[in-house]
């Protein structure tokens, strides 16, 4: 088991080379830990903010009143692509950021499969500022994740011309999307298993 904790730090990362501030060891057991990134200032960093390899898998992953300027990707958990029910991550909050100016994929979470014995991931998406944020593709895309809360979030001017958010499910799933905020954002594509209060 790991524990990383990130607390009270301001970083200017535009010269580290590693291709993600954080990036999951194969090496090794890497089942059960944990990430805590709380108060932490990122600028300028050319990577991804976090990374998970496959199979790898974190219990936890919460990141609180955090701020992210000029970056590239966000947070990459998206690397079992078996189809088995397998996923790189429990629980994921992300509550209270600041997302500006970036260039990538915000948030990537998938579980592949249909097998409904695992139980995850879940997220918590509230209360952040996303603002003049873009990709090539979705901003958010949320692959078989079995249970998300996107609420009190306010996007601005975050990919325009391409969806903002993409949902997709094989399997039940229960999602709440409401008192969020969309400013010159692209379309937010929801299915069945989505509460969508959000219009």
């Amino acid at each position: 088991k790991g524990h990383l904790v990130l607390k009270d730090l301001h970083m200017a990362a535009a010269q580290l080379k590693a291709g993600a501030l954080i990036d999951t060891d194969t090496s090794g057991s890497a089942e059960d830990y944990s990430v805590v990134m709380s108060r932490v200032a990122i600028d300028h960093l050319h990577g991804t903010v976090l990374n998970a390899r496959e199979a790898t898998l974190a219990d936890s992953i919460i990141v609180r009143q955090c701020r992210f300027h000029d970056s590239r990707n966000g947070f990459l958990l998206a690397a079992e692509k078996t189809n088995k029910g397998y996923y790189n991550v429990e629980k994921i909050q992300l509550l209270d950021n600041q997302f500006t100016g970036g260039q990538g994929v915000l948030l990537h979470l998938l579980r592949g499969g249909t097998d409904e014995k695992t139980l995850g991931p879940k997220l918590a998406f509230t209360n952040n500022q996303v603002a003049n944020f873009s990709n090539d593709g979705s901003l958010v895309i949320l692959t078989g994740v079995q249970r998300s809360v996107i609420t009190g979030n306010r996007f601005n001017n975050c990919n325009p011309a391409r969806p903002l958010m993409v949902y997709e499910d094989f399997v039940r799933a229960t999602h709440y999307l409401a008192r969020n905020i969309f400013i010159n954002c692209g379309p937010v594509a929801t299915n069945n298993f989505v509460t969508a209060e959000d219009k």
